[in-house]
């Protein structure tokens, strides 16, 4: 999924390697790549953060009795274990 900001990074970023190397094709892959290496970094951010407030105690233990109330018994067996 590409969210608005990232087309926009796309069509910026291609329109100016285009004007740099003069290939619009090699520019689109280039951009492309850049926007999906910049998706990936913000999902491994996010995880990492999950991770750090799943295994703080307080908020992890929220964070379990709310995966408790929405019925997710395996979500409050995994943070529960890493909230000790």
């Amino acid at each position: 999924m590409v969210y608005q900001g990232g087309k926009t990074a796309v069509c910026a970023t291609a329109t100016t390697l285009a004007v740099t190397c003069g290939d619009m094709k090699t520019a689109e892959k280039l951009a492309n790549h850049t926007v999906d290496a910049a998706e990936r970094f913000g999902k491994e951010v996010v995880t990492t953060g999950n991770g750090v407030l799943n295994g703080t105690p307080g908020v992890g233990h929220v964070k379990g009795f709310i995966h408790l109330a929405c019925k997710d018994e395996e979500g409050a067996k995994y943070i529960n274990k890493t909230c000790k």
